[in-house]
């Protein structure tokens, strides 16, 4: 039980780490909160900054995933440890202690996770985002069609129901945080028409 506190504590403040914010700090002095979309993410670095700064933090935000995991996977060998720690690690880079619970958007962490669960299962979901963004050119839509079948996603690969509940859990911190951001743009939508 103590390794299992451990780990999930452990996932929480891992994900907490502003990868983003610390690089942009780093090399250029900024803070990435007040920059483009205001989103501490890779993608909001690549856009206003630097694409390979951008890729750095991707693979930073990945491996905070991964980190978070692999201990819970092969040290705590606790079934609630490799359920929740993903969804903490997830939810630690959304809502991150160090930054006043404004993080970013838990993608590249949620893909670190899914590495080390499954990488089948990484395969669909990155095919599925990849289908969609190039259908609706929408990356909110996208991200959202990828949650949506993740659950079905985690059943057919890793077999049993229960799977599925482990996929909904993974995929609701991340719809939560697409929905906040497509209300945002909502809400300034009428300003727009007013220019």
């Amino acid at each position: 039980m103590a390794k299992t506190v451990l780990v999930l504590l452990g996932a929480y403040l891992l994900g907490s780490i502003p990868v983003a914010y610390l690089l942009v700090k780093s090399f250029y002095g900024r803070d990435i909160r007040r920059i483009g979309s205001h989103n501490v993410g890779a993608m909001n670095v690549a856009r206003n900054l630097s694409f390979g700064l951008g890729l750095l933090t991707v693979l930073l935000d990945a491996l905070k995933g991964v980190l978070a995991v692999v201990p819970a996977k092969y040290w705590a060998g606790s079934g609630i440890a490799l359920a929740l720690a993903p969804v903490l690690v997830i939810s630690g880079d959304i809502w991150p202690a160090f930054l006043a619970f404004r993080g970013g958007k838990g993608l590249a962490v949620a893909a670190g996770t899914l590495l080390i669960i499954d990488g089948g299962i990484l395969f669909w979901v990155l095919l599925v985002l990849g289908i969609m963004f190039l259908l609706t050119n929408n990356a909110t839509i996208s991200v959202m069609a990828g949650c949506a079948l993740l659950p079905f996603l985690c059943w057919w690969q890793l077999g049993g129901f229960g799977w599925f509940f482990f996929g909904i859990i993974i995929a609701l911190p991340i719809m939560a945080k697409q929905l906040r951001l497509f209300e945002a743009k909502r809400a300034q939508f009428p300003r727009f028409l007013n220019h």
